[in-house]
């Protein structure tokens, strides 16, 4: 029996709310981009990027929230046997890490559609998209990895009266995280590897040359493979 194939199908049926609370977001989103009107205050495309905002942050919200929930029902005792922590670990992170990415890829389009039609000059469909990926990369996929091993070292606290501390400080880590992110991503930007360079022509005015280091996307990945290492290792040390 493959083990992580269940485990996503466990991750999809523990999640089943969620998935439809994001669907019915997308939704909205798109009903209000098709709704939008000049008014007296705002253009429309200033108020489709308000829209836009507001349901990027309730969806990564109820992302964030929706992976402790799942994290906390274990749902092992449906597998014949119990896989070890980092098959947990990998299942959680690429079930999450999907379903952001989807999340996100379509709030990107339906955004893209609207503006499309109403802004002159708007980058193509593909330029848009390789700024999605390249963000998922650099902050999503580290992050959701973040959170798994900050939810299993929070779990190692869960019988103690330390399970608060724990959680502050794996709170607080989190903004640790993004801040080396940026540090790191900053310094490295331009070093050995080769750019990707786009050139947008948005509202008029030309940005040339916008690059997108490969850099900081490179490490950001491997510090996520070594977080869930990692957190796979701390769910054995919590599990046994």
């Amino acid at each position: 029996m493959n083990a992580l194939p269940t485990l996503l199908w466990l991750e999809l049926r523990k999640s089943q709310s969620f998935v439809m609370v994001l669907a019915g977001i997308l939704l909205l989103t798109a009903v209000g981009l098709a709704r939008l009107t000049a008014n007296a205050l705002n253009t429309p495309e200033e108020e489709a990027v308000v829209l836009f905002s507001l349901a990027a942050v309730i969806g990564g919200t109820l992302l964030v929230v929706a992976l402790f929930i799942s994290a906390r029902q274990d749902g092992a005792g449906l597998l014949l046997s119990v896989p070890g922590g980092l098959a947990h670990q990998v299942a959680r992170f690429v079930y999450w890490g999907l379903l952001g990415a989807a999340f996100a890829l379509t709030l990107a389009l339906l955004l893209w559609a609207y503006l499309d039609r109403t802004v002159p000059g708007m980058p193509g469909l593909g330029s848009v998209l390789t700024f999605v990926f390249y963000g998922l990369g650099l902050v999503w996929l580290p992050g959701v990895a973040y959170l798994l091993l900050a939810f299993s070292y929070v779990q190692s606290y869960q019988l103690s009266r330390l399970g608060w501390l724990a959680g502050l400080a794996a709170f607080l880590g989190f903004f640790g995280l993004v801040d080396v992110l940026v540090e790191v991503g900053s310094k490295v930007a331009y070093a050995a590897l080769p750019p990707v360079t786009i050139s947008l022509q948005s509202l008029g005015s030309r940005l040339d040359d916008i690059r997108l280091p490969l850099e900081p996307l490179l490490l950001s990945l491997a510090l996520a493979a070594g977080l869930v290492v990692l957190a796979g290792r701390v769910w054995d040390e919590v599990e046994a």
